[in-house]
């Protein structure tokens, strides 16, 4: 008996880890806001390092030209 073969293709939750479909990335609509919330934060979180760094980066051009 082949293993792979007795296997119900499956994935599992991105936030609860229970199983769900192939095609979903999450079990339940609360696991899917909580999916969403997850991703809003990381976005901002991304968006306000680059921000922080090319506030670095500006301070440190106006520091060599005028320094």
């Amino acid at each position: 008996m082949d293993l792979a073969k007795s296997i119900v293709q499956h994935k599992h939750c991105g936030v609860c880890r229970k199983v769900c479909p192939v095609d979903k990335e999450t079990c339940s609509k609360e696991c899917d806001e909580e999916h969403k919330k997850s991703l809003r934060k990381r976005r901002t979180y991304y968006y306000l390092l680059w921000a922080m760094m090319a506030v670095f980066v500006a301070i440190m051009l106006i520091q060599i030209k005028f320094g």
